[in-house]
């Protein structure tokens, strides 16, 4: 599997279109050197993880048409500014979608849309304080419904 760290633009810039594996450190991209991010061009990939505490002053998360994505986890406090849209189409694999407390907290927008194999959407730690998407309003739709 093809796996990349990253932790800069020139990191994420450097990444083969065929990573698998996309790893965000902790504490990454907060000095307001990326404020969009899609992911588009990696059309091999299979996970999509990103640390504490990392994408501070992001804007837009684009996750579209990643017929190989199976997980997507965001970090605790991550992409915790001001934001646009957090936009994850037409991932037919994706299975799991697991955001940290605090992550998306000021974000005014979500979709999640044609991901007919998602099971799980995790969002904040049971028992403790999420403060997830404070002001947008979250409404899941399928027109998948699975047959028993």
């Amino acid at each position: 599997m093809l796996t990349a760290n990253v932790c800069s633009v020139d990191d994420l810039r450097g990444l083969d279109n065929n990573t698998e594996s996309i790893i965000v450190e902790s504490n990454c991209f907060n000095e307001g050197e990326i404020t969009s991010l899609n992911l588009s061009r990696f059309a091999s990939l299979k996970s999509f993880i990103v640390g504490d505490y990392s994408f501070g002053n992001m804007s837009n998360l684009v996750i579209y048409g990643l017929p190989e994505l199976e997980s997507i986890k965001i970090g605790i406090n991550s992409f915790n500014d001001y934001g646009n849209e957090l936009s994850v189409k037409n991932c037919t694999n994706l299975r799991e979608m697991k955001i940290g407390p605090s992550a998306f907290q000021l974000w005014s927008r979500v979709v999640i849309e044609s991901v007919p194999s998602l099971e799980v959407i995790e969002i904040g730690y049971l028992y403790y304080n999420s403060a997830n998407f404070l002001s947008t309003p979250l409404e899941l739709k399928s027109t998948n419904p699975r047959r028993q």
